[in-house]
């Protein structure tokens, strides 16, 4: 009789133990499901710091819906740990797929402003284009980009060629082979009495021939 209640109160007691290491584990899953959520919500935070409108208006809005279905959640641990569990997977496919689309539209600006620099530098081009000549000095600047540029004097003939690889207010810089070259832009192109006139290094520049 007292080896059967020996072993009823120890299987009870085993029962106990059983019972309470799953509410242990069910109560450590509910904390790495908040865990992963907090984790999440920092990349969501990311995301939109990093995107502009519309499609941050977007992320910040799904945000919201996130934080409020967190909120929502059940307090008991076995429908708490279900819904964060489907909570953590839907921002988990939400971060996938809107950082897809931060990245594209982070491209598509990118591309964008390197249209609008090459814009600009066009512009600036076509104001430069044409052949100079003056005091021994003859350059000819294409709308295509290259550059042609001589200097005689006396004896001593210094030229290059290349493609121009910036242009502005201050400067023409181009490269050949690698070989960089540079020329001073004392006063860009201007009309002086009916004249298109420049000062390159120190030469004034006549424009013989539009390009």
């Amino acid at each position: 009789m007292k080896r059967r209640v020996f072993v009823a109160a120890a299987l009870l007691a085993l029962a106990a133990a059983l019972a309470l290491a799953a509410a242990l584990a069910c109560g450590s899953g509910i904390q790495q499901q908040e865990g992963s959520y907090q984790y999440k919500l920092e990349k969501v935070d990311a995301l939109a710091g990093q995107s502009t409108r519309p499609l941050k208006d977007e992320i910040l809005a799904k945000r919201a819906q996130f934080v409020a279905q967190f909120e929502a959640a059940p307090k008991e641990e076995g429908p708490r740990g279900d819904s964060l569990g489907k909570l953590n997977q839907a921002m988990t496919a939400f971060l996938s797929e809107y950082g897809a689309k931060v990245e594209a539209a982070k491209a598509a600006d990118a591309q964008a402003a390197k249209q609008e620099q090459e814009k600009q530098r066009q512009e600036l081009l076509a104001g430069y284009a044409g052949t100079w000549t003056g005091d021994g000095v003859t350059l000819t600047i294409t709308t295509g980009g290259k550059l042609a540029y001589k200097k005689e004097s006396g004896a001593i003939s210094k030229s290059f060629e290349g493609g121009v690889t910036e242009v502005g207010p201050g400067a023409i810089k181009a490269s050949a082979l690698g070989i960089p070259f540079t020329l001073i832009i004392g006063a860009p192109p201007h009309d002086a009495g009916g004249q298109m006139k420049m000062t390159v290094d120190g030469t004034e520049l006549t424009r013989t021939m539009d390009k």
